[in-house]
């Protein structure tokens, strides 16, 4: 069989960067106003997104410093419409500016099996773990700003690397939170605001990973009456058809902590073709303990109680997904 290559190797650079002689050492945004004399705090590494009004300053004094640089060298470039804006300051002071050129990939949660080349479509995906360059070379003494867009959003990174220990992975992890944040503020703002959650949870409903992408919009615009979310309740469950179900079920039985369950469980998806939810939900529930149990006693060498089940699950999800705020396992749940 064949081996499947690394990122990056079936695909290059879309083209070369802006490179730059020498640019002045950047040491950071200043954070307040200072007048001449006075401290002046600093941001040295940091993130932002376009809900947050200091953005806007720094956007637009990150942009106004590029052209100032590529004028200068002559290379005459407007970079405010860039998709995906990458700017390295070398050791040395030279640079690069990686508008729209660089290769981009990204670590996801896939909500269904995947094969080499298959294409993705965004309702497949449950989260975004990470954002990263596969192809550009980075070194320990970089500094790095990254300014992207996402539908009509935008996201900032910087890490101006003050003691020379510049750290990729740190800089894809905080792209890929930054990357959630624009993508689905739509999802956080309910999963945040104590009022809407509380309406849907009330009823049963929940941002689960299933809907992100692929249903959740649904519920989560409407009048906060019962006539008419029953209605955009009774339209979601209508999406959920057999087919619907069964690539759910072969989701599952994919997994080797399920497969074994897979008799059991067949039991709760004929309950749910024949409309009887509350046995369904009964028997997944019954045997997602019984998995969760398994893990437990694995992990401790003994059986844990309700609560301690909970909290090895949740203490689990934030370990494989590298932070608390996650759509496939937001701390609300």
């Amino acid at each position: 069989m064949e081996q499947i290559k690394a990122p990056g190797i079936l695909a290059g650079n879309i083209g070369e960067p802006i490179t730059l002689e020498k640019v002045e050492p950047l040491v950071g945004f200043s954070s307040a106003y200072a007048a001449e004399g006075d401290m002046c705090q600093l941001w040295t590494k940091h993130g932002f997104t376009s809900d947050q009004d200091i953005f806007h300053q720094i956007a637009r004094s990150f942009i106004s410093t590029l052209e100032h640089y590529t004028q200068r060298e002559g290379k005459f470039v407007k970079l405010s419409n860039c998709e995906m804006l990458l700017f390295i300051i070398h050791g040395d002071l030279s640079a690069e500016i990686w508008n729209d050129k660089a290769a981009v990939a990204s670590r996801i949660i896939m909500k269904k099996q995947i094969q080499p080349g298959m294409i993705v479509f965004e309702k497949e995906v449950a989260d975004i773990l990470d954002v990263h360059f596969p192809l550009v070379e980075f070194k320990q003494d970089d500094k790095v700003i990254c300014l992207f867009r996402e539908g009509w959003r935008f996201g900032l990174y910087f890490d101006l690397n003050r003691d020379d220990d510049f750290s990729v992975d740190d800089m894809n992890k905080n792209l890929g939170v930054l990357h959630r944040a624009v993508k689905y503020k739509n999802i956080y703002d309910s999963m945040f605001d104590y009022e809407t959650l509380s309406f849907l949870v009330a009823r049963g409903w929940f941002p689960f990973a299933e809907l992100i992408n692929d249903g959740f919009d649904i519920l989560q615009y409407q009048e906060k009456n019962d006539e008419v979310f029953n209605k955009s309740a009774a339209h979601l469950i209508s999406l959920f058809d057999r087919d619907r179900v069964n690539a759910i079920r072969s989701r599952w039985n994919s997994r080797v902590y399920l497969n074994e369950k897979m008799p059991i469980l067949d039991a709760a998806f004929s309950s749910y073709y024949d409309g009887n939810y509350i046995a369904a939900i009964k028997i997944i529930l019954t045997e997602i303990e019984g998995v969760l149990q398994s893990f437990y006693i694995k992990a401790n060498l003994k059986k844990g109680s309700s609560s301690a089940l909970t909290d090895f699950a949740k203490d689990t999800a934030i370990r494989k997904l590298q932070s608390k705020i996650r759509c496939s396992f937001p701390k609300s749940f």
